[in-house]
Order: C-alpha cells, then sequence, then structure tokens
C-alpha cells in the first residue's frame, strides 16, 4: 500500500508539470522552435473523469501548439486516507472519491506490522495551503495510530504578468491584465480602467457673420475628435446702400447693401416713380369782334415745357457693375513646416529634419509599455516620412516592453534606447540600415532575454544587436 502511495505522488508530479504550470520566457523566434515541449492554457479544465479543452503554447517561443485540443481525464490520486465506521477508505487528494478497501484483521487484535504502516494526507504547503506531514493509518485494520501536524504555512501566489493575454485599455473601454502564478498556473484577471481621452486643440475656425466660431480638439491617443461652439455668429453690418438700378415710371429699382465685415449684399427694391400729371387746355373765354386780352404773347416761354436739353437722373446706368454676386475667397495653399520644427501626433513627438518632407522621432508617449514608429506621419495636411530616431528618444524609459521601428527608418541615434531595462521585443520593419548608421549605444541596456525581429534583407542587423555587445 506505502509502495502505491509513493508512486501516485510521482505521477501527480509528472501531471502538474505537464498540464499546469507554464513557462514564461520566449526566447526562440516561432519560425525556428521545434515546439518538443508545450503546457495547457485551459478553456475547460480537465478532472478526474472528465475531459478538458484548451490551448497548448510553446514555452520557448510562445506560439500555440495545439489550438482547442481535447484533454483526456486526469484519473483518480488515492493518496489520502480515513476511516469511518470501522471501514477504511483510500481518498483521492483531487476529487474527493472515496475507495473501500478491504481489512485483514481487527483492530484489537491486530499487531500493526511495520509492513501495513502507510502515512496518508500529507502534502507540502502550496500557495493556498498549509504544509501537513500526514497521519499515519494501519492498513491492515483501518486504525489511525497517530495524527499529523502543520509544518509549514501556505507561502501565497507568485504572480507574473502574462502580457501575451493582456488587453490593453482604450480611451472608453477597460483593460485586463492577466497574471500567472509560477508556483501553481493558478490565473487571475485584472481589470485595468479606461485610459480617458487626452484632448489637444488642433483647429480653431472663427466665428463669421453666419456661421459660429468653432474649436476641434483630437485626442493623442486613439485620434477621436469632438469640435466645441467657442463663438456665436455675429451678423452682418449692413452699409447704409447703394442704389444700383434707378427706379423710372415703368420699373422698379435696386438699392444694394453690402456687408462691412463679409462683404456679401443684399438688396431691397425701389418703387416706380410717379407719372408727371400733363397740364389742362385752358379755356376759351373770346367773344365774337372781341379782342382777346388773355391770349398768351408768343414772345414768351413756357415754363412748362421740359427742357430736352436735361438729363434724365432716372435712366439707369449701363456701366455699373451689379454688386449682388458673393465672391469666396481661394484657399490658402498648404505650408511646410520649418525644419526644426516639433508636433505631436497620437501623443508621439516628432521634429522636421527636412522641409516638407522628412522628420524625426525624439519622444514617446508617456507611460507608454508599446511603442509604434510609423513609416509616415501627417501634420497640417502634409505627411512626413519618418527617417530616424533621434539621440535619447526612449532613454531610461523603465515603461516599455516592446517597440516596432517604421519602414523608412533608415537611423538610430546615440542612446535612442538606452537602459530600457524591461524592453523584450524590438521589431524592425526597415530595409535601410548600414553599419554605420546604427550606434553602438542605441540598444545598450535592454531586457536580458531581448528578442529582435528584422527583415531578411538586412543581413546581420539581429546578430550585431544581440552579439556584439549592444544589449549588454
Amino acid at each position: 500500500m506505502a509502495k502505491k502511495k509513493i508512486l501516485a505522488s510521482i505521477m501527480a508530479g509528472i501531471m502538474a508539470m505537464t498540464m499546469a504550470v507554464p513557462t514564461f520566457a520566449a526566447q526562440i523566434d516561432p519560425a525556428d522552435c521545434d515546439h518538443e515541449f508545450g503546457y495547457w492554457r485551459y478553456t475547460v479544465k480537465p478532472t478526474c473523469t472528465t475531459e478538458g479543452k484548451g490551448d497548448m503554447y510553446c514555452p520557448d517561443c510562445g506560439s500555440i501548439v495545439e489550438k482547442d485540443a481535447t484533454i483526456k481525464p486526469l484519473g483518480h490520486e488515492f493518496s489520502n486516507a480515513t476511516t469511518r465506521n470501522g471501514n477504511f477508505y483510500l481518498v483521492c487528494e483531487r476529487c474527493g472519491a472515496e475507495e473501500k478497501q478491504a481489512l485483514t484483521a481487527e483492530p484489537a487484535t491486530c499487531p500493526h506490522d511495520e509492513d501495513d504502516i502507510g502515512i496518508y494526507n500529507d502534502h507540502e504547503a502550496t500557495c493556498t495551503e498549509d504544509g501537513y506531514t500526514g497521519d499515519t493509518y494501519c492498513t491492515a485494520c483501518g486504525t489511525l495510530l497517530e495524527k499529523g501536524e502543520v509544518d509549514e504555512k501556505a507561502h501565497g501566489h507568485d504572480w507574473e504578468e502574462d502580457s501575451n493575454a493582456c488587453q490593453l485599455p482604450t480611451c472608453t473601454e477597460s483593460g485586463k491584465d492577466f497574471y500567472v502564478c509560477r508556483e501553481c498556473g493558478e490565473r487571475e484577471e485584472r481589470v485595468t480602467q479606461p485610459l480617458g481621452h487626452s484632448w489637444e486643440k488642433t483647429k480653431v475656425t472663427p466665428a463669421t457673420c453666419t456661421k459660429d466660431g468653432k474649436t476641434v480638439y483630437t485626442c493623442s491617443t486613439c485620434d477621436e475628435t469632438k469640435e466645441e461652439i467657442t463663438e456665436k455668429a455675429t451678423g452682418h453690418k449692413w452699409n447704409d446702400g447703394e442704389v444700383t438700378t434707378a427706379p423710372t415710371t415703368t420699373s422698379t429699382g435696386v438699392k444694394t447693401f453690402t456687408c462691412l465685415t463679409c462683404g456679401e449684399t443684399k438688396t431691397e427694391e425701389i418703387a416706380k416713380l410717379p407719372e408727371e400729371s400733363k397740364p389742362s387746355k385752358p379755356a376759351d373765354t373770346t367773344t365774337e369782334g372781341k379782342k382777346d386780352d388773355t391770349k398768351p404773347s408768343t414772345d414768351k416761354k413756357d415754363d412748362t415745357k421740359p427742357s430736352t436739353d436735361k438729363k434724365d437722373d432716372t435712366k439707369p446706368s449701363t456701366d455699373k457693375k451689379d454688386n449682388t454676386t458673393v465672391v469666396n475667397p481661394t484657399k490658402p495653399a498648404k505650408k511646410a513646416a520649418k525644419v526644426g520644427t516639433k508636433f505631436v501626433v497620437a501623443g508621439q513627438t516628432y521634429k522636421v529634419t527636412k522641409a516638407g518632407k522628412e522628420v524625426s522621432f525624439i519622444a514617446a508617449k508617456k507611460n507608454a509599455k508599446k511603442i509604434s514608429i510609423p513609416a509616415t506621419v501627417k501634420s497640417k495636411g502634409i505627411s512626413y516620412k519618418v527617417t530616424s530616431i533621434a539621440a535619447k528618444a526612449v532613454k531610461n524609459n523603465k515603461k516599455v516592453k516592446s517597440v516596432v521601428v517604421g519602414a523608412n527608418v533608415k537611423k538610430i541615434a546615440n542612446k535612442a534606447f538606452f537602459k530600457c531595462p524591461n524592453l523584450k521585443k524590438i521589431t524592425i520593419k526597415s530595409v535601410k540600415f548600414t553599419k554605420k548608421n546604427l550606434n553602438k549605444k542605441a540598444f545598450k541596456g535592454l531586457h536580458k532575454k531581448l528578442v529582435v525581429k528584422v527583415p531578411k534583407k538586412v543581413y546581420g542587423l539581429k546578430e550585431r544587436i544581440l552579439k556584439e555587445g549592444l544589449v549588454k
């Protein structure tokens, strides 16, 4: 019986190593890894009698070796024991299932031979359970001969972050950090709060006569935008107006008003001029044979007759322009920033090195764990290639864990990533590097298990970073 107990303990240890406890430090490129050994990450944990489900991971490269695989039942582990109503039972350590044992002696007369003595219910201290020396039983008669005692207190979990499973928070959504106990393989999920937007003023539109003034804010983290009305429309300020079409007796005129602020125009109708009344014919007061003294003198001018020399002011001018057309001003052309100009895109700071064409990455977002340096960035409508990483751009950053270098970067300056102790992964997409434009101290003082990925075309770059002392 004692031999069976020892064998069960050995098998339990083997199962624990192969089924529960993961290895965390991925050091090999998945393409070069043989995946000879793996650990399970359960989706459905197997029991003694039921199958489980899970993914098997390679501890050397972190890749999934088997996806959604079926895991066989673990089987009972009868390493514990108990007596009840004069009967002796072996008890499964995992599930508590009992197996009644046949007794060969009566307790009162049993000699308790040494071969029949066994220790059960013993276990070492775990993360959550105290260690116990075990109870001494006689397996021949089922008698409990001696109770054990606690020999070591539970030592608690030894948590390590599972970076492959973490879900980073966004500005509006919570994230999740996953931790795995190095000792027992237990997993813990910890929710991280949303980051919240980091608003930056990106565009200001002043108020006009007809439109409200607005300010546009852009989040430096996620590029989401919002708009705020900062000033109400001012309304038009009209001048006194100008007669652009004079009225006549047969047609209306037009008076045009111009806004003193924006130049927009409006018109008002001018009523027709009244028609001139015709003079009535004078009455004939003469009588036959009598001289008419009332006859007007032929030498006297008729002042009532309109002068033909007089200019008709009511006639509309044909030379006058119609000011009712609103002319929209032409948009100014986009102007490239001068060399040395700095700007921020998505929380990262860049500096213009070639006007309208190239910039250098000079600073990462504060507290960023992942840094991605793009191939191009856009500022004020103009796109720039990111062609270099400035000296000391990420120096002494203790938060950053991974870096991606964009496809247009061709130079990494002195101490760009100097002393970043938690930087474990560098992915370089550029094929424009030469030996002279990668500074010797650019990647010095990084994590001892650093993983570097480079394009195949860049011969020797990975080896130079890892083997020539640049990271030591």
